[in-house]
């Protein structure tokens, strides 16, 4: 590959606290929403609550209404409002069940609780549409109020190769999209290291390249200097950076590289300097496994 054009990007998804909210919020399955969406009980107590990261709303199950009747209800809040759903199965009612996101299952765990005839030890998944009861090997014993929480960690990572052709048809953005929607990954937990490259010293392109540049990027202009009629010098880094900071990176968990390929003769080959492909160079990432204390 020509380094000189492109910078190796690498992304490593590491943890959050907790499990944020998706960007989008899809709307409500049609066959299970009530017809005309009640409020929420305020008398209901004790119930199931969890955000569903799948779907894009919180859920909430069960519970105890004025402190004697047990029920089976499914709620969801999305854009502002509570709507209570009507699915064909449902868990029998229970209140201090314990409700967790499962992203890697695209559903809601339900577990536990105490029903009319003591405590529990069920465990139900919610996909969006209605409740289906598991049978795991092995289950925890029957028990009310316990607690759960789903750990982040995805170790994941992903290795790209961005030149300015990449970079303007949105390759990290897309990139970092894939790793959402396919493990979990948010934007939040990720940590992103930009390689060598040809620096913006070095890196003169023109019309058409500058052509796509601002076809691709709105703020093109914060990362070229213009030396000409229709040339500019490109600071591929900066065009990197300011495309997972718009995907919603922090600034603060990106790392660049900034040392110029084309500069450093002693420690790179350069097509942009030597005009001919001379030597190749690789950049790789891995994961490598934890090891205990």
């Amino acid at each position: 590959m020509r380094v000189t054009l492109c910078l190796a990007l690498a992304v490593v998804v590491g943890a959050c606290g907790s499990t944020p909210a998706a960007t989008t919020s899809p709307s409500v399955t049609p066959s299970a929403q009530a017809t005309s969406p009640a409020p929420l009980n305020l008398w209901q107590r004790s119930t199931a609550l969890a955000y569903d990261s799948t779907h894009g709303y919180v859920i909430l199950f069960g519970g105890r209404l004025n402190h004697t009747t047990l029920v089976n209800d499914t709620w969801v809040r999305q854009g502002g409002r509570w709507t209570q759903l009507h699915p064909a199965a449902s868990p029998p009612a229970r209140d201090g069940a314990v409700l967790v996101d499962e992203p890697e299952m695209r559903a809601v765990l339900l577990f536990g609780g105490h029903t009319d005839g003591g405590d529990v030890g069920d465990t139900w998944a919610w996909d969006g549409t209605t409740w289906t009861r598991l049978a795991p090997a092995q289950s925890p014993s029957p028990r009310t109020g316990a607690s759960a929480t789903f750990d982040p960690v995805r170790h994941v990572v992903a290795a790209l190769h961005v030149g300015w052709r990449g970079a303007v048809a949105g390759i990290v953005s897309k990139t970092l999209s894939l790793l959402h929607h396919r493990f979990g990954s948010m934007p939040e937990s990720f940590q992103i290291g930009i390689g060598p490259s040809v620096g913006p010293c070095c890196y003169e392109v023109d019309e058409p390249v500058l052509s796509r540049l601002r076809a691709g990027f709105r703020d093109w202009r914060s990362v070229v200097e213009e030396t000409g009629p229709n040339k500019a010098m490109l600071d591929l880094h900066a065009l990197v950076r300011r495309q997972a900071q718009a995907a919603g990176v922090d600034g603060e968990r990106i790392q660049s590289v900034r040392v110029c390929t084309a500069c450093h003769p002693d420690l790179f080959y350069s097509y942009r300097r030597e005009g001919t492909v001379k030597g190749t160079m690789i950049s790789g990432i891995v994961l490598t496994r934890r090891r205990s204390r």
